[in-house]
């Protein structure tokens, strides 16, 4: 085989490996309008070639005017409750759902924050604007440790929201040093020259 043959061979499998590298588990989570964005699915998808483990559903940093869940009949882990002991901002799901499988989710009960302190809550005002929404998040993890997290929009709870969330971390990304070995790699394959005196 030529020396460029196998310079070409070698960075065709170097692309090829680069590529496959960078390929991250993905989700769609849809949040249903119909229930005030109280219920939906979690769809991992099927190239993500990795098991969903766990699924947040959380309204963010608390503030006026801020959405929040009360406890219900969900089934899922509520924690950054608030100072009433009973509305919280983070429900948490554990489960195993392979690639091309769906999570199904309901029993939240979404209000809204018209005071901090002293604490009060409205379970009568709709966020017909989705202002309330703006700290809110779904946040993934897979059990080949990759995880992401992305926002909701600020859309009223009567809209359903369909959320492609791809991951950024775990084995997705290459160490910075695993390209760099590899083309010093090729280099070491490259045709010598001798120096002209």
């Amino acid at each position: 085989m030529s020396m460029k043959k196998l310079m070409a061979a070698l960075s065709a499998s170097l692309l090829m490996a680069s590529a496959s590298a960078y390929a991250a588990p993905s989700a769609s989570v849809f949040l249903n309008g119909n229930s005030f964005i109280q219920a939906g699915s979690v769809t991992n998808d099927a190239g993500s070639g990795a098991n969903l483990i766990s699924f947040r559903y959380g309204l963010g940093t608390p503030d006026v005017g801020i959405a929040t869940w009360e406890l219900f009949g969900d089934t899922a882990t509520h924690t950054d409750f608030l100072s009433d002991g009973v509305h919280y901002q983070t429900a948490t799901w554990g489960m195993s759902i392979a690639p091309g499988n769906i999570f199904n989710f309901s029993g939240l009960d979404i209000d809204l924050i018209e005071s901090l302190n002293p604490l009060s809550v409205t379970g009568s005002v709709l966020d017909n604007v989705g202002t309330s929404l703006r700290n809110a998040y779904v946040s993934l993890v897979w059990d080949d440790q990759s995880t992401a997290t992305c926002a909701l929009n600020q859309s009223p709870w009567r809209t359903s929201q369909t959320i492609a969330c791809v991951s950024g971390g775990g084995n997705n990304v290459p160490e910075p040093g695993t390209l760099a070995l590899a083309a010093l790699g090729l280099l070491a394959f490259a045709p010598r020259r001798k120096l002209m005196r």
